[in-house]
Parts: structure tokens; C-alpha cells; sequence
């Protein structure tokens, strides 16, 4: 297959040289900044891109960022991330609309991190609990997001 190894105004370019038109390009992928960024003022000295509280990267207009590999500070989870796709999904929107953008704010709502079938961690804060009961939460927790995806 072919990948996108570069973007300029209204077209991305492929490993192959294809050339596609786009209005709006949605770059999901990898784990680290992607070479386009590398470089730019838009990465910080960790490697991380710099969004604003719209999670538009800072010194880009109409160009979004969100997950792991935004300096966003706080816990680095799928929920987070999820937060992040609604809050951008929702400012593209917005942003075509012409409307005000929607800002994110960080909300840390804990971690709860399996460590077999009925043990876990709770980490809050300054708060960590082991056990039994972090380990029904983490089951509960299961039970909600798979009703939530109706699995």
C-alpha cells in the first residue's frame, strides 16, 4: 500500500508520488510526530505538539492535533484521546461554520489499571488504592464501555 509521506495546501502526497486533492486531511497515525512536524515550532523539546485550549496546533490555522502525542498535560488514556476526537470533530465543524470553537479542558478522572482478573490499581491524584474493589471498578468500567459501543 501507499502512505502519505507529505501535505501542502489542499494536497497530499504519497510514498508513490500520487498526488490527492483535499479539502480537509485527518492525519491518524503513529505514535510519534510524523517528519512533517519534526522541526517546527509546532513540537516541543519532548517531541510533543503544542495545541491551544482548542486543540489546534499552535501556530497552524485549521490544523487540529489530539491524543498521546499533544503536550496536553495529563493522563495520557483512550479517554482522553476520545475527548480530544469529539472536541476536534466538533471545532472542524465549528471552524467551517464559522462559529466559536469549543475549548478542552483537562479533567482527570483517575486510572484504574488491571493487574490480573481480580486485582487492580486505582490511581487518582495523590490517591492509589490495590486490590479487590479498584479491580470491580475496572469491571464495571468494561461493562459500561461495552454497552456504550452496544457490543
Amino acid at each position: 500500500g501507499q502512505r502519505v509521506v507529505d501535505f501542502k495546501k489542499n494536497t497530499v502526497l504519497t510514498n508513490f508520488g500520487k498526488q490527492i486533492p483535499a479539502d480537509i486531511v485527518i492525519w491518524c497515525a503513529g505514535i510519534g510526530v510524523d517528519t512533517v512536524l519534526k522541526g517546527t515550532s509546532c513540537v516541543n523539546e519532548r517531541g510533543c505538539i503544542m495545541v491551544d485550549e482548542f486543540l489546534q496546533v499552535k501556530g497552524l490555522s485549521n490544523v487540529f492535533a489530539g491524543g498521546d502525542i499533544t503536550a496536553v498535560v495529563e493522563e495520557k488514556t483512550a479517554q482522553a484521546a476520545e475527548e480530544h476526537a469529539s472536541i476536534i470533530s466538533e471545532n472542524i465543524l465549528r471552524n467551517l461554520q464559522h462559529k466559536k470553537l469549543k475549548s478542552y479542558t483537562p479533567n482527570s478522572k483517575g486510572i484504574v489499571i488491571s493487574m490480573g482478573d481480580w486485582n487492580a490499581l486505582f490511581v487518582w491524584k495523590n490517591l492509589c488504592l490495590s486490590g479487590r474493589i479498584p479491580a470491580f471498578m475496572k469491571k464495571l468500567i468494561e461493562i459500561w464501555t461495552l454497552r456504550k459501543m452496544k457490543v
